[in-house]
């Protein structure tokens, strides 16, 4: 037999799908690199926003027509799965989030549930040199546009020796960048009287070789002594992923979340005042209910003057279930899309005044896999996998890499998000 994960959606599925993979070779049961040949396809989904909800669907509709035996997980099932169920019955599993460690028992397979299945992840086979870490799971926050704690439920974080054991694996096995991951990363260890600080300084003591880039930082929760810690360890990133939402109070009130753009500027000048190099990422959420072009307008002046080195923007989606849905739709598709495409050309333009000066520079890169037969992709502390741009370095005949290679290269073009280099 033979089975195909299909992982939509974000890092924190990644980490699903490979604890699924690692229980079903425990079993015997070989896990395929492509669908093309499987006899079995695994949809781990994503609901996360409409239009992955649509993905999702999209990819199961696709399956069914090629007449693959599907069992479906993830996000999905966490808001529709008695709707589902009723509708694709050609589907007859459906895999809930507690269920998929016993995965090999829906393929008529004993399952042999592993005690530490995270330990195993090591053996997942990888085409690049980093891995994600979830650290918790679930949400206690109450975002009124958010149905991740409808999904994933509340929070549940791990203990401080099973993520330390997991990295330790990771990294032994060849893995030089460590990812760590959660629905809020700063909300860690408010369940068991753990904190994420106390997390950071164990895993930096861990004696490998090896960097941690934190994807996620609830704005309000990013306090002097977590940023003071991050900026003094060489093996954490200088690196902020926190997204921020919008920046007008009025708004991220009715979004529940409880910060103001005071706050935001005190704390990004700060931490740029003590590392001119850090690199800021965020996202934003225009069309929410009663978001007015004075809003708008000063949005995008808060996009301007902060600068962020990477931005995303997403559409407001009224979402059944979360507190934000009884204040309705009233803005227009076509509204929030235009705003979006604005914003966005915005920070295209910013993006690309902030690569523009590595023209030239040598820059060391860690090179994560082979692009195409001219360049292979490489990443430094400024990119992070899969959702930033890319460093692409151009192949020498004499000089062959791997993923996992450190090299200096020498940056021969800027783009509007990438960069393009030559080995020195």
């Amino acid at each position: 037999m033979k089975v195909y994960i299909d992982t939509l959606g974000c890092p924190k599925n990644v980490v699903d799908s490979e604890l699924m993979q690692v229980e079903l070779q425990a079993n015997h049961i070989h896990v395929d690199d492509s669908s093309d040949e499987a006899d079995v396809v695994i949809v781990n989904t994503c609901s996360f926003i409409k239009d992955a909800v649509e993905e999702s669907l999209s990819t199961i509709f696709n399956y069914i027509q090629q007449g693959k035996r599907i069992i479906v997980t993830g996000c999905l099932l966490g808001r529709y799965k008695e709707t589902l169920k009723n509708e694709l019955t050609e589907v007859k599993d459906w895999v809930e989030f507690e269920e998929q460690i016993n995965i090999a028992q829906y393929l008529n397979k004993k399952s042999q549930v592993l005690l530490k299945p995270e330990l195993n992840r090591s053996l997942v086979k990888r085409d690049v040199p980093y891995a994600y870490v979830k650290i918790a799971e679930g949400c206690n926050r109450a975002c009124s546009f958010c149905a991740i704690p409808l999904i994933r439920g509340s929070l549940k974080s791990r203990t401080y020796i099973s993520i330390i054991e997991e990295i330790r694996s990771l990294v032994q096995s060849g893995i030089k960048e460590i990812i760590l991951v959660a629905q809020d990363l700063t909300a860690y260890g408010g369940d068991r009287k753990n904190n994420l600080l106390t997390l950071l300084k164990k895993i930096v003591k861990i004696p490998l070789d090896f960097n941690v880039r934190l994807l996620y930082l609830y704005p309000a929760d990013v306090d002097q002594e977590l940023i003071d810690f991050i900026l003094s360890q060489e093996k954490i990133f200088n690196y902020f992923d926190i997204p921020v939402q919008h920046s007008e109070k009025k708004i991220l009130r009715k979004m529940n979340r409880f910060y103001d753009k005071e706050k935001l500027l005190a704390m990004i000048e700060y931490i740029r005042k003590q590392a001119p190099d850090a690199v800021f990422r965020t996202t934003l959420l225009v069309g929410f209910p009663s978001e007015t072009e004075k809003d708008i307008k000063q949005l995008t002046s808060f996009v301007k003057n902060v600068r962020f080195n990477h931005l995303g923007v997403f559409t407001y989606f009224r979402e059944e279930g979360t507190t934000g849905y009884t204040l309705g739709d009233p803005i227009s598709q076509k509204i929030k899309q235009k705003r979006l495409q604005d914003l966005m050309l915005i920070q295209q333009k910013i993006s690309a005044e902030k690569l523009a000066p590595f023209q030239d520079e040598t820059l060391t890169v860690m090179i994560d896999k082979k692009y195409d037969e001219n360049y292979f992709e490489a990443r430094n502390y400024y990119f992070a996998p899969e959702i930033d741009g890319l460093i692409f370095v151009k192949k020498k005949k004499n000089k062959p890499l791997k993923k996992g290679d450190v090299v200096k290269i020498k940056i021969t073009e800027t783009t509007d998000y990438d960069l393009y280099g030559e080995l020195l």
